[in-house]
């Protein structure tokens, strides 16, 4: 009976990690130069009562293609350079282009200014609701048959 525990627990172990690996955010393409129309953004809780409201700011920005993207919340920003390693902004960012360049400060990096044309791509990240809500059910629901058949296990 031993054995067939260990390949159990290495493919729940392997499922989980893959579930959770998948991520729960989305990375949306913006220009450069849209950046800082997301300063300020934040999600907050507010709980008047007897009920929870979420409170989420809401900005309207610019894709390379022209087309316009809402981006929900607090957001990260990777930016990709010409030639080089994508860099990671993570919030709170405030941003602005001052003489053709990106100024950026952040909640991991000091002030940093980058030339416009150095940039090669700009995205900001998203909470993906539907997947996060996927993630936790799938998660739920592999933990529970999981109980289940260990507690079967113990049983016989």
């Amino acid at each position: 009976m031993s054995y067939m525990r260990y390949p159990i627990r290495q493919v729940s172990t392997l499922l989980i990690l893959t579930i959770l690996s998948s991520g729960c955010y989305t990375w949306t393409a913006i220009k450069p130069t849209e950046l800082p129309k997301l300063n300020g953004a934040q999600t907050a809780t507010s709980q008047p009562t007897g009920s929870q409201v979420e409170l989420v700011s809401v900005a309207q920005v610019e894709t390379p293609d022209g087309r316009l993207a809402q981006i929900r919340g607090e957001s990260d920003a990777r930016i990709q350079l010409k030639g080089s390693t994508p860099i990671l902004f993570e919030h709170p960012i405030i941003s602005s282009v001052e003489n053709e360049d990106l100024t950026i400060r952040s909640g991991n990096r000091a002030k940093t200014s980058i030339p416009l044309g150095n940039i090669q791509s700009l995205e900001v990240s998203q909470l993906n609701r539907n997947q996060t809500a996927l993630a936790g059910t799938v998660l739920g629901l592999v933990g529970s048959a999981l109980l289940g058949f260990l507690i079967i296990s113990a049983i016989k």
